[in-house]
């Protein structure tokens, strides 16, 4: 007598699978995750006393998978920045080129501020980039650059600004002067 060959069902896909993206899938969730504590914990203590490891204890993550995802804490905290206000920067560039009254665009920069700044997280984020931007040394300046030239000269009224009278240097004298 000879036995049949037994036919083994066919395993079923699991849905991760099936989509082909699950890795890809963890790996964005992961990173995701991190940057979400990072978020909490640089609002907590602020740039300089936020340290990697209490960012991948609230993440729950190895220390070493931060690396993975960024290459140091201020790479983590430069693309915690682009995450949370890329989406912004597009939304204000688009109410800037909408071609509308005066009025009605005011209006719709303070609807967008209170409904995607101060309604959300991104308060925190602006608020770290201003409290840390100039305590600190090199990465804050680089985080400041755009407003570096014209930091000191902004903070005056108008009327000293349009004469460029005060500006120390010759770039923030032509930036006054615009």
């Amino acid at each position: 007598m000879t036995k049949a060959p037994r036919i083994r069902p066919k395993p079923q896909a699991s849905p991760q699978s099936t989509r082909g993206g699950g890795r890809a899938q963890k790996t964005a969730a992961r990173r995701e995750a991190i940057l979400a504590a990072a978020l909490d914990e640089f609002a907590a203590q602020g740039f300089a006393a936020t340290r990697l490891d209490d960012v991948a204890r609230r993440a729950g993550v190895a220390k070493g998978t931060i690396y993975l995802h960024f290459r140091d804490k201020e790479a983590l905290f430069q693309d915690l920045v682009r995450s949370v206000l890329s989406p912004l920067v597009g939304m204000l560039e688009t109410i800037a080129q909408t071609d509308a009254p005066l009025r009605s665009l005011a209006e719709r920069i303070v609807e967008v501020f209170v409904s995607e700044i101060y309604g959300t997280r991104r308060k925190d984020v602006i608020r770290l980039i201003i409290t840390e931007g100039p305590t600190r040394s090199s990465a804050a300046s680089s985080r400041a650059r755009p407003f570096s030239g014209s930091r000191s000269c902004w903070s005056r009224p108008a009327s000293s600004r349009s004469s460029g009278a005060g500006c120390s240097t010759a770039s923030s004298r032509s930036t006054c002067a615009r």
